[in-house]
């Protein structure tokens, strides 16, 4: 997108990846003047997607965070075979399964990049609409 600050991270497959791309996302957020209000959103969708792509997929993980006037978008890449589009609702029995949910729920569009490689993105909007 014209006018956008991106950047990217290559992300390691490891149980503390998800709090590492945190902080990356607090950062950059800070730096590019995401609003607060957002910060909670942005970390926690973030944090759902790489915990996807390490529990799930394969290396190479990378996080790309874009930034424009109106959207930040997040996408988080890997070298997995990827899934179809499918959100289940998850059940409160369920201890599993929510990471997408919770991502459809609060991100102000997100998807799918079939690839190679299998992304998952979201955005979130900078300003009310």
């Amino acid at each position: 997108r014209a006018g956008a600050q991106v950047t990217t991270v290559p992300v390691r497959a490891a149980t503390d990846a998800p709090a590492l791309a945190r902080g990356v996302a607090t950062l950059w957020a800070r730096r590019v003047g995401v609003a607060s209000q957002l910060m909670f959103d942005l970390r926690l969708l973030v944090s759902e997607l790489v915990s996807n792509a390490v529990r799930h997929a394969a290396e190479p993980i990378e996080l790309e965070l874009e930034a424009s006037a109106d959207r930040v978008r997040i996408v988080v890449r890997d070298g997995g075979e990827g899934f179809d589009e499918f959100l289940a609702v998850p059940s409160s029995d369920d201890a599993v399964g929510r990471g997408l949910y919770v991502v459809h729920r609060l991100a102000s569009d997100w998807g799918i990049e079939r690839g190679p490689p299998f992304a998952v993105w979201f955005e979130l909007e900078r300003r009310a609409p």
